[in-house]
């Protein structure tokens, strides 16, 4: 999209400090480092770096212009704001004002990027797709991505919030036409306080929709079938009575499971590539999509089957020894069940590294104990990082499981060979504040 800096100032209430000029929007960058030549950059004070001491940097690197709280010296053209994320979501209105690009939002409390991943995958077989880059999907990263689009035909943009207010702010930036939200769960709780508020939450991009939208939900959380919206529904899952459902016709492990796919009227069968009974239902969600947009029995196979995990979402990596799977980029009691669930289909020997879940309120001490319910006849070796954890080992010990307890990281690190056997497959499952990828490079490259 091509437009004068002096509209774009006029776009986010900003005061042009510079000459006029005509630009070409291709994109922005909050961060200098990751600023690709026709970006403007967005610079603002954090707790460590401020952004306005990067100008010159990024005027070299072939930024358009630079979003600012105050004038500074530099060469590069400004545009002087009083809040430059506020005037980042202004102009990523404008910019999806003129996009026509389908926009489909994914939303909930787990899968939201293994979904938005199984999605692009499939409907790419027929259309051109963006998809959210990364973690892209707060206040920031959501209009970094929409200005990301150029000439794609659809757009999966995921949606994440952690409060009240936040799905209302991203659904009036992104008026998704399409809306997708994978399930309700026990997630930042210390703001949402319960289920109900998760789907209260979740439940503001219903606003934006147009009347001639779609809705597209987990038929198997009880919390989504009772939402009722003008808007055509349709229920995914693992159930005869959703109107796309999958099941497991072969399970073949830590390499997928051989699946049939099931409409209202048609089947087919596919090999995902990807563990776990868990991403049935992204499969399910895709392919209703893919049915919606006209897509063919043969393409939605492909793209099946072409699907693979990405870093820290239940990614298998082959080590020296062991077999790692990947699942610790977050955590919460609903996607820790599923890790387990993949970790019991194993034959080896199976051992589960847990951290600690934030974020779960009043209840975090019950929730932990929970999952340490459930690692009894799924896990063979319990390792646990964490006081919060520590309720995990608490229940795993109690019921039989083979289970330590470390305060952090480094406790374990002087352990975890002496516990360890080669040939063992190790879950490594924890909030992202644990950081358990730290643990990746020394498992597998040992």
């Amino acid at each position: 999209m091509r437009i004068k800096l002096s509209e774009l100032a006029k776009v986010c209430r900003g005061t042009l400090c510079s000459e006029d000029k005509e630009i070409e929007l291709k994109g922005a960058s909050v961060d200098s480092r990751l600023l690709q030549e026709g970006h403007f950059f967005v610079a603002k004070k954090g707790a460590r770096l401020d952004g306005h001491d990067f100008l010159n940097e990024v005027y070299h690197k072939g930024a358009l212009f630079a979003l600012v709280e105050y004038p500074c010296v530099s060469e590069i053209a400004q545009i002087v704001v009083k809040d430059s994320f506020e005037a980042l979501r202004e102009i990523a209105k404008y910019y999806r004002s003129q996009l026509k690009t389908k926009i489909i939002g994914v939303s909930g409390s787990v899968g939201k990027t293994s979904t938005k991943e199984m999605i692009a995958s499939v409907i790419s077989e027929g259309f051109k797709v963006y998809k959210t880059k990364g973690n892209f999907n707060n206040e920031v990263g959501l209009p970094l991505s929409l200005l990301s689009i150029t000439d794609e035909e659809i757009a999966v943009l995921e949606m994440g919030i952690d409060d009240f207010g936040q799905m209302d702010l991203l659904a009036s930036i992104a008026l998704p036409d399409v809306a997708v939200l994978t399930n309700i769960g026990d997630c930042h709780l210390e703001n949402l306080n319960d289920r109900q508020g998760v789907l209260k939450a979740k439940s503001e991009i219903f606003k934006y929709l147009d009347k001639d939208g779609l809705i597209f939900l987990n038929g198997e959380d009880e919390l989504l079938r009772i939402i009722k919206q003008p808007q055509r529904i349709i229920y995914f899952g693992q159930q005869n009575n959703d109107d796309v459902y999958v099941l497991e016709e072969e399970n073949c492990a830590l390499e997928g499971s051989k699946i049939k796919v099931y409409f209202k009227d048609d089947s087919f069968g596919a090999h995902l590539k990807i563990a776990g009974k868990h991403s049935f239902n992204n499969v399910a969600c895709a392919c209703a999509i893919a049915k919606e947009l006209g897509m063919s029995t043969e393409a939605m196979i492909r793209g099946i089957e072409k699907a693979e995990t990405i870093s820290g979402r239940n990614n298998i990596i082959s080590g020296k020894k062991y077999t790692l799977i990947d699942d610790c980029y977050n955590a919460n009691p609903h996607s820790m069940k599923a890790a387990l669930d993949v970790l019991e289909s194993v034959k080896e020997r199976r051992v589960a590294i847990l951290g600690e879940m934030y974020e779960l309120g009043n209840d975090e001490v019950n929730l932990h104990r929970e999952v340490g319910d459930y690692c009894k006849g799924r896990v063979d070796l319990l390792l646990c990082v964490g006081e919060l954890a520590g309720y995990i080992a608490e229940r795993g010990r109690l019921l039989g499981v083979d289970t330590y307890n470390f305060n952090d990281k480094e406790a374990l690190k002087k352990e975890l060979f002496n516990l360890l056997k080669e040939g063992d497959v190790i879950l490594l499952k924890g909030s992202h504040g644990v950081h358990l990828e730290e643990l990746i490079p020394l498992i597998s490259e040992n």
